[in-house]
C-alpha cells in the first residue's frame, strides 16, 4: 500500500494535442513512450496519459503521417505535435472515374490539374488543352471561346450545379468565373451526349461544386501580379455552412490607359453559398453568383485609319456583368436519386461611344429536375424536365454604322437602332433507359423539346452503348439528334429573322479506351457531326443559316503516379465546314502535352506544350472608294481562305509550399514562351486596304503568385 501510495505521489498527467502542420487539423494517432503503447489520441487531436514524474522519450504515430518523436519532461507544460503528411510510395495509380451514361467524357478536377503551368491555378484555364476543344490565342479576338469539335461556341451550353450560365471565362481568357476553392469538377461532353442535356447542336460543359467542409473554419488569402482574392467557408450549426469567395484584377489601379486601351481591362468575380445537410441523403444549398468585366478601347485600329480619321477615333467602352441565385436540392435514397435545380440570372452587357450606345438585358428564370431511378441491378431510368423563361430587353442609337465594333456591340456595327422587348420559354423533357445486359449497357433514349419563340417542338432520339471486355477494354458508341432554338436576338423582327428554323445536327462517336499494365491509360474516339440550318452571325450582317459537317479523330494518353507525377497526351486531327467552305474554327491538328512532377517535397514543377495549325481568316483583296462619303470599302477575298501561322506555347510552373503551423503558404512562378511567328493573333489593314499587319501577341509572360490557406 505505501508503494503504491509513493507511485501515484510521483506520477503526473502528460497532456496536449496532435495537428496537421499548415492545417492545424486535428489527427487522431497512436502514442509510444518509453518504446511501449502508452494510448491514443482522440479524434479531436487531444490525449492525456498518465507517466512517472522525469524525462520521457513520446514518439506519435498515425496513418498517412510521418513518426513524430520529442523528448517531454514531466511534471509540464501540455504538449503540442505537429505531424507532417508522409511521402508516398511509388505506387502506380490509375484511378478509375465515375461510370458515365454519355459515349465521350473529358474530366478536369480541382486536385488533379491545380499545378498545371498555365492555369494560374484555375483548372478551367485547362479547358482547351483537351482532345477536340479547339486551341485559340491568349489576347486573339477568340480567347476565352469554348469551341468543342467544329462547332461554334454558341452552338454548346455551359452548366453551373445544373443551371446554364452565361459565359465561363473572364476577358482574354485569364480566369474562369468560378473559384478554384469551390470547384468539385468540370465535365466536357462533346458530342453524342445523353439525353439529359439539349437544346445544344454543339457540346456540353457541366462545372460542379463540392459541398462546404464543416469540421472547422478555413480559408485562403491569394494574389498574383494582375489578380488577388480570398475564400472562407465556416460551419453554421451542426449541420450547415457557409462559404464567401471574391476576387478582382487590379492592373487598372496601376495603368489606366495605353495605345491600346483607353480603360485599362478589369474584371471580377464572387460566390457565397449556404449548405445545409438534412441527412447524409439529403443536401441543400444557396448560392449567389456573379461576374463582370470591363474595358475601353479606341473604336478603330489606328493602323487602319487616316491621319484625320486617327483624330477623331473615339473611345469605346464595354463592360459585361452576370448574377444569379441558384436553389439546389439532392436526395439519394435505395430507389433513386433526385437532383432539383432553381434559378433566377441578369446578364447585362453595353458599350458607348460618346454618339452612339447599345445595350443588352437578359434575364432568366430556370428550373431543372432529374431523376434516375433504380429497378433493379440491371435496370435503372432516367426521366427529368427542365424550362428556362427569358426575358430579352435590347437597346441600341446610332446614326451611322461601327463596323469596327462587330464582336462587341452588332446593332452599332450594322447602324441599327433598335428599342424592343422580347420573351422566351423553352422546355425540354427526357427519359433515357440504362440497361445492363452482361458486360454491355445500352442506353437507348429521347428528348422532347418546346420553344415558344418559334413555335416548333422537336423529338431528338439518342442511343448510347457501353461495353467493357476483358483486358481492360472498354467499347463507347453514341449516336442521336440534337436541337437548337434560335437565340432571341436573331429572332427580332426589326434586327433579325423570326422565321429562322430551329438547328439540328446529328452525331456519332466511337471510342475505345484501354488500360496497359495497369498504370497507362489510352483512349482512341472517332467522331462525326452534320448541321442543319445552324445560326450564322457574321459581324455587321442580318442573321442567316447555313449547313455544315465535321469529323475527327482524336487520342488520348493519360498517366499518375500517386500524388508525385501525372501526365496526359492528347492528339486531335479533323475537318469542319459550313456551306461548303472552311469553318472559321476549322483546326485540322492539335497537339497537347501536360506533365507535372513533385520532384521533392513540398516542390512542384510542370511544363505544358500545345502545337496547333492556325485558324482560317477571310483576306481582303483590294479596295473601292467612295467618293460621297469619302471612305474606301473593302473587297473580300475567298472565305476562310488565309490561315494564321501554325500555334505553339509553352509554359512552365515552378511551386513551392511552405507549411506553418497553422496555415500554409504556397509560393507559384510561372511563365509562358510563345515562338517568333506563331504569336499572330489577327491581320490589320491600312486605311485605304493597300496594306496588311499582323497584329503580334506578347512572346514571354512571366507571373509570380501566391497564396495563404488556413
Amino acid at each position: 500500500m505505501i508503494l503504491f501510495l509513493l507511485n501515484a505521489a510521483l506520477a503526473a498527467e502528460l497532456t496536449g494535442e496532435i495537428r496537421r502542420r499548415g492545417s492545424g487539423d486535428p489527427i487522431p494517432a497512436t502514442l509510444t513512450v518509453d518504446g511501449a503503447v502508452a494510448g491514443t489520441a482522440t479524434g479531436r487531436g487531444s490525449f492525456s496519459i498518465t507517466l512517472p514524474d522525469g524525462e520521457h522519450e513520446l514518439t506519435v504515430t498515425a496513418e498517412d503521417y510521418r513518426p513524430v518523436t520529442l523528448r517531454v519532461r514531466l511534471p509540464g507544460e501540455p504538449v503540442e505535435v505537429w505531424m507532417d503528411p508522409a511521402i508516398p510510395e511509388l505506387e502506380i495509380v490509375i484511378e478509375s472515374e465515375r461510370p458515365s451514361p454519355h459515349a465521350v467524357r473529358q474530366i478536369l478536377d480541382r486536385e488533379r490539374v491545380e499545378q498545371t503551368p498555365g492555369t494560374f491555378g484555375d483548372p478551367m484555364r485547362l479547358l482547351q488543352s483537351l482532345p477536340g476543344v479547339v486551341a485559340t490565342r491568349e489576347y486573339s479576338p477568340s480567347a476565352g471561346e469554348v469551341v468543342i469539335r467544329g462547332s461554334a461556341p454558341a452552338e454548346s451550353r455551359i452548366y453551373f450545379d445544373g443551371v446554364e450560365i452565361p459565359y465561363l471565362y473572364h476577358f482574354q481568357q485569364y480566369a474562369s468565373v468560378v473559384h478554384t476553392r469551390l470547384l468539385d469538377e468540370v465535365a466536357v461532353y462533346p458530342s453524342a451526349f445523353g439525353a439529359p442535356y439539349g437544346d445544344a447542336t454543339g457540346g456540353v460543359v457541366a462545372v460542379s461544386t463540392r459541398d462546404a467542409e464543416t469540421d472547422r473554419v478555413h480559408g485562403e488569402v491569394s494574389a498574383n501580379l494582375i489578380t488577388a482574392g480570398a475564400y472562407l467557408t465556416a460551419p453554421v450549426g451542426e449541420k450547415g455552412a457557409v462559404s464567401v469567395s471574391g476576387r478582382r484584377s487590379y492592373a487598372d489601379l496601376l495603368e489606366s490607359e495605353n495605345d491600346q486601351y483607353t480603360l485599362w481591362p478589369v474584371f471580377w468575380d464572387y460566390l457565397s453559398r449556404y449548405d445545409h445537410s438534412f441527412s447524409p441523403d439529403s443536401r441543400l444549398s444557396l448560392t449567389a453568383i456573379g461576374s463582370g468585366d470591363a474595358y475601353g478601347r479606341y473604336a478603330g485600329d489606328a493602323a487602319v485609319l487616316d491621319p484625320l480619321e486617327q483624330e477623331e477615333n473615339p473611345s469605346f467602352e464595354f463592360s459585361r456583368r452576370f448574377h444569379g441565385v441558384i436553389l439546389r436540392h439532392r436526395l439519394t435514397s435505395p430507389v433513386a436519386g433526385l437532383t432539383t435545380s432553381a434559378a433566377f440570372v441578369d446578364d447585362l452587357w453595353q458599350g458607348e461611344l460618346s454618339t452612339a450606345m447599345q445595350a443588352r438585358a437578359e434575364r432568366y428564370a430556370w428550373l431543372r429536375h432529374s431523376a434516375v431511378l433504380f429497378a433493379s441491378d440491371d435496370y435503372q431510368l432516367a426521366v427529368g424536365l427542365e424550362g428556362k423563361m427569358v426575358w430579352l430587353d435590347r437597346q441600341a442609337d446610332t446614326d451611322r454604322a461601327w463596323a469596327e465594333l462587330g464582336g462587341e456591340a452588332p446593332l452599332l456595327a450594322r447602324g441599327v437602332a433598335v428599342n424592343e422587348q422580347l420573351t422566351q420559354l423553352r422546355t425540354g423533357m427526357w427519359l433515357e433507359p440504362r440497361i445492363a445486359i452482361g458486360p454491355a449497357t445500352l442506353q437507348p433514349g429521347g428528348r422532347l423539346q418546346w420553344d415558344t419563340a418559334t413555335s416548333t417542338v422537336t423529338l431528338d432520339p439518342r442511343m448510347t452503348v457501353q461495353a467493357a471486355f476483358s483486358g481492360d477494354w472498354l467499347l463507347r458508341a453514341g449516336a442521336g439528334r440534337y436541337s437548337q432554338s434560335p437565340e432571341l436576338d436573331a429572332l427580332s423582327p426589326v434586327a433579325g429573322d423570326p422565321d429562322l428554323p430551329v438547328a439540328r445536327s446529328e452525331h456519332v462517336s466511337v471510342g475505345v479506351d484501354k488500360t496497359i499494365a495497369s498504370r497507362w491509360e489510352v483512349a482512341v474516339d472517332a467522331w462525326g457531326k452534320r448541321l442543319h440550318d445552324v445560326l450564322v452571325e457574321e459581324p455587321g450582317a442580318t442573321p442567316t443559316v447555313e449547313e455544315g459537317t465535321a469529323v475527327g479523330l482524336e487520342l488520348t494518353s493519360r498517366y499518375r503516379l500517386r500524388e508525385r507525377f501525372f501526365s496526359w497526351a492528347s492528339l486531335t486531327v479533323g475537318r469542319a465546314e459550313r456551306g461548303g467552305v472552311v469553318f472559321s474554327f476549322d483546326q485540322p491538328y492539335a497537339l497537347n502535352l501536360v506533365g507535372s512532377w513533385e520532384f521533392a517535397p513540398r516542390w512542384d514543377i510542370g511544363v505544358r506544350y500545345r502545337y496547333a495549325s492556325g485558324l482560317p481568316y477571310t483576306p481582303i483583296v483590294g479596295s473601292t472608294y467612295d467618293g460621297t462619303s469619302d471612305s474606301y470599302f473593302p473587297i473580300l477575298g475567298e472565305t476562310n481562305s488565309v490561315r494564321l501561322e501554325n500555334y505553339q506555347k509553352v509554359d512552365l510552373h515552378l511551386g513551392h509550399e511552405i507549411p506553418l503551423r497553422r496555415w500554409t503558404l504556397s509560393m507559384y512562378l510561372e511563365a509562358w514562351f510563345v515562338p517568333p511567328g506563331a504569336n499572330t493573333l489577327y491581320p490589320v489593314y491600312s486605311y485605304d486596304y493597300s496594306e496588311q499587319a499582323l497584329v503580334v501577341g506578347p512572346a514571354l509572360v512571366p507571373l509570380v503568385g501566391g497564396r495563404a490557406e488556413f
